[in-house]
């Protein structure tokens, strides 16, 4: 007998892991794990938002689409801005529980 994962398609497991993806980084910035102002938090949301973006490929939604793209784009922003200041913030601002 299969599993339901089994059935699910690439497409599909690029959006469970987006989804999973997005509430560990919610969760571990409420948790004080991580920093909304280190480089985990925008490199998490990022790559959230790439992987839901994926899953559009298979059952496409424009505004799903629009939200995912304006998430990468802001994501990139910050991480760009993040390396562009340098190192010496990252150890100061991502603090590891």
């Amino acid at each position: 007998m299969m599993s339901a994962v089994e059935n699910f398609s690439v497409f599909e497991m690029a959006g469970i892991v987006g989804v999973l993806l997005y509430l560990g980084s919610y969760a571990a910035l409420q948790f004080q794990v991580i920093s909304a102002t280190g480089i985990k938090y925008p490199i998490l949301n990022f790559l959230a938002a790439s992987a839901v973006l994926i899953s559009l490929f298979e059952s496409f939604n424009l505004s799903s689409a629009l939200i995912q793209i304006s998430w990468i784009a802001i994501s990139a922003y910050g991480i760009t801005k993040l390396v562009w200041m340098g190192s010496s913030n990252k150890s100061s601002t991502d603090r590891v529980v």
